[in-house]
């Protein structure tokens, strides 16, 4: 028998080409043939696996392998080191795939589950040290269990590259399966309700745009914050209670609503073309249908817990849209002082005149029960709210289909509070409002 000069496989003594490199044999003198014992006698020295395997059986060490540190976890495969690989390699891969999904649940969650996430990070380092850990001893020791596992010889190692090619493509298969598994159980699921409201449905005319959806940066006031000297109160107003929003007795699911974060904030109120009919269940709470009033087909049903404080949206098919909240006061933007919060009839419509000759209708809500509260202004909720110091305010509604700015103010009169719109062209009165209700 005779061995390459290249990586000292042993060979067969009419081969041509080293099986192991694919090196071309060198004709060897016949003073250096292997001896009878099989041990090479030649002056070249074996290499690889080989020389390693010899120096394992002089008694000695093999030096640490820099490939095995690098690529330990397709050595083992390709050399199918099975039982080596499932004490080494798989528990960290299964830590890994564990802690991908567990990341993600955390981060995708609404509202994100801070401490999980911080959990799984931590875990992830240490995921990641265990597998250095294991690299560094596998580089040191990889060549005697190797040895073991043949039994010192060399022309026994097997060779695959199918096994490393199928280990590392199931390891990205399971890790994306992790992440996917993760993200459709957090709580915000595999659809993100965040621009839901009430009236999204694309065949209402008076659906809200996307920028209605979200929240404007305020910040967070300690308690209703009481007017201006310079806007006109009402002299020792009815003591309200301590709400965001005013919520009409006999329809307790009106009013504004929000996502469990705070976002999504939306107005329920009539719209243009449906009607709602509700429904008073066992448990005390009410089921409220929306409906076409055109042909009667089924928009949405709503669910209103009994104690008031949820509102589930569903599909006419039973799937679930999203669960909704009260919002509490410090979720308002800028909100109005609750010294004009209440409910307004209307008892002056200018809308007939030299800006508006067609005498289109009163767009900002039905002519009685205008209710006005931190979040809401008739059936639209506020945006960029500001206070102009001189008993007047402006907001912003994303009334279809362009919105508009609008400039409204309260007086206080001897029969009451009135609240007027004014017109956003020259500043006329469009409408008035008498406050009947707090």
């Amino acid at each position: 028998m005779k061995y390459c000069t290249k990586c000292g496989a042993s060979l067969e003594d009419s081969a041509q080409f080293c099986r192991s490199c694919g090196a071309p044999v060198e004709p060897v003198p016949a003073e250096e043939a292997s001896t009878p014992s099989g041990k090479s006698t030649s002056s070249r020295p074996r290499r690889g696996i080989a020389a390693q395997f010899d120096t394992i059986a002089a008694g000695k060490k093999p030096e640490a392998s820099r490939f095995t540190y690098f690529y330990g976890f397709f050595q083992l495969l390709y050399h199918k080191s099975y039982p080596l690989f499932c004490r080494t390699y798989l528990p960290c891969c299964i830590a890994l795939i564990i802690d991908l999904g567990l990341l993600t649940y955390a981060l995708t969650a609404v509202p994100t589950a801070t401490t999980l996430s911080a959990f799984g990070f931590v875990l992830l380092l240490i995921i990641m040290i265990w597998f250095v850990v294991v690299s560094i001893w596998l580089s040191r020791y990889y060549p005697q269990e190797l040895y073991k596992q043949v039994n010192g010889d060399a022309d026994r190692i097997p060779s695959n590259i199918l096994p490393p090619f199928l280990g590392g493509l199931a390891l990205v298969v399971l890790a994306v399966a992790a992440l996917f598994v993760g993200y459709l159980l957090s709580p915000t699921g595999a659809a993100d309700t965040t621009n839901t409201t009430a009236d999204s449905d694309s065949s209402y005319t008076e659906s809200l745009p996307e920028e209605d959806t979200s929240l404007p940066a305020a910040e967070e006031p300690a308690e209703s914050p009481a007017p201006t000297d310079s806007t006109p109160a009402p002299a020792d107003p009815e003591p309200v209670e301590e709400t965001s929003c005013l919520v009409p007795v006999s329809e307790p699911w009106k009013g504004a609503w929000c996502n469990p974060d705070g976002s999504g904030l939306f107005i329920f109120d009539a719209t243009v073309y449906t009607v709602d009919t509700s429904q008073l269940n066992d448990d005390g709470s009410i089921t409220i249908f929306r409906t076409d009033d055109r042909d009667g087909s089924l928009y949405y049903t709503y669910t209103l817990s009994a104690d008031e404080t949820e509102l589930t949206q569903e599909t006419p098919d039973g799937s679930i849209v999203g669960t909704f909240y009260r919002p509490s006061y410090d979720m308002a933007p800028n909100p109005l002082p609750d010294a004009y919060w209440g409910g307004y009839t209307m008892v002056e419509d200018n809308t007939i005149t030299d800006f508006n000759p067609a005498g289109d209708v009163n767009e900002l809500g039905p002519t009685d029960d205008f209710i006005i509260d931190a979040f809401r202004f008739g059936s639209f909720s506020y945006e960029q709210l500001t206070d102009l110091g001189d008993g007047t305010w402006s907001a912003y509604f994303a009334i279809p289909p362009e919105g508009g700015e609008y400039t409204f103010g309260f007086s206080e009169e001897s029969d009451g509070l009135y609240m007027t719109i004014y017109s956003p062209i020259d500043g006329s009165v469009r409408y008035r409002y008498l406050r009947t209700s707090q």
